[in-house]
């Protein structure tokens, strides 16, 4: 199916058959290696993220935090997108009035991961600019990460995990939905769903872009 998809892509048919074999469901205990693989690649510098000396450790960090009830990659707040039992894509909604709370824990979890003084130095530097920048709007849902595996790409998974967060945001009586994109070429992609940009700046070094979408 993938093949087919792939080579004849104009052909939306294909399309319309795939993503109808595409089931979204709450991230389970066994799809946290896959999800951490899949949430690893969200990040610029994930090193910077969850820490460890190697790609490894770093996933191992982050399979950690997934697993953690108290941490804003958890698994209660994780949708993934399977076909045929394989998981595809996966997407992180936290509600507003939770996110300042979870993302605390978070970075506490990680920062006594830390051992050197530099290391700790730096994630504190890191962190700063989050006290500038308030990441997701009152009354919205915030999607934190949102990954395709891939094998996936352009097949319309993404904006089927998107339009499932705004479905997810309306029957909750949220306000719209809060995002930050890490590049033009990912925001060219919200903009597409009719994200707008609110903030667009370089803070400490580092380009951040949050978008929203009102309903």
């Amino acid at each position: 199916v993938y093949i087919i998809i792939l080579y004849r892509k104009q052909i939306s048919v294909w399309e319309v058959i795939f993503l109808k074999k595409v089931k979204i469901r709450k991230a389970k205990k066994q799809d946290v290696d896959t999800v951490a693989h899949l949430i690893y690649y969200t990040e610029v510098k994930p090193h910077d993220v969850w820490g460890g000396e190697s790609k490894q450790e770093c996933l191992e960090n982050l399979k950690e935090l997934i697993k953690d009830e108290e941490s804003r990659y958890s698994l209660d707040y994780i949708m993934v997108a399977e076909v045929d039992e394989k998981v595809l894509g996966a997407i992180v909604l936290i509600p507003y009035d939770e996110l300042d709370r979870l993302s605390l824990e978070t970075e506490f979890k990680q920062f006594k991961r830390l051992d050197g003084l530099l290391d700790k130095l730096y994630f504190i530097f890191n962190e700063i600019k989050y006290i500038f920048l308030r990441e997701c709007r009152r009354g919205d849902l915030y999607i934190a990460n949102i990954a395709t595996s891939k094998e996936a790409r352009g097949l319309g998974i993404g904006k089927k995990l998107m339009k499932y967060a705004e479905q997810v945001a309306k029957k909750e009586e949220y306000e719209g939905i809060s995002l930050l994109a890490k590049d033009e070429n990912v925001t060219k992609f919200y903009e597409k769903l009719d994200y707008n940009k609110v903030f667009d700046k370089v803070l400490f070094g580092e380009r951040i872009i949050k978008m929203v979408k009102c309903f």
